[in-house]
C-alpha cells in the first residue's frame, strides 16, 4: 500500500485573512485610506487655442513635436 502524497500546510493568512498573518493587507488598507483623505490633486484644464502654455517636450519627429503639458495633457505640435 502506498501512502497518499501530504498536502503542504496553507499559510495562516489564507486561513484568516483578518489575522495578524497577513501584515500586507492592513498595511495596504492604510495606505488606501491615506491616499483617500489626502488632498486631491488638480487637474489644469485644457488649453483653448491661443493659450500660451508650459510644458516637456517628449520627442521631436520630422513632422511633429510631442509635448507632456502635465496633469495627464499631451499635445502635438507641427515641427514646421
Amino acid at each position: 500500500m502506498s501512502a497518499k502524497p501530504r498536502r503542504p500546510a496553507r499559510p495562516a493568512f489564507l486561513e484568516d485573512p483578518e489575522g495578524p498573518g497577513d501584515p500586507g493587507r492592513s498595511e495596504f488598507e492604510r495606505l488606501l485610506a491615506e491616499s483617500e483623505s489626502g488632498p486631491v490633486a488638480e487637474r489644469p484644464s485644457e488649453p483653448v487655442p491661443g493659450e500660451r502654455v508650459e510644458g516637456r517636450v517628449l520627442l521631436v519627429g520630422e513632422e511633429t513635436v510631442f509635448v507632456d503639458l502635465g496633469g495627464g495633457l499631451e499635445g502635438i505640435l507641427d515641427s514646421a
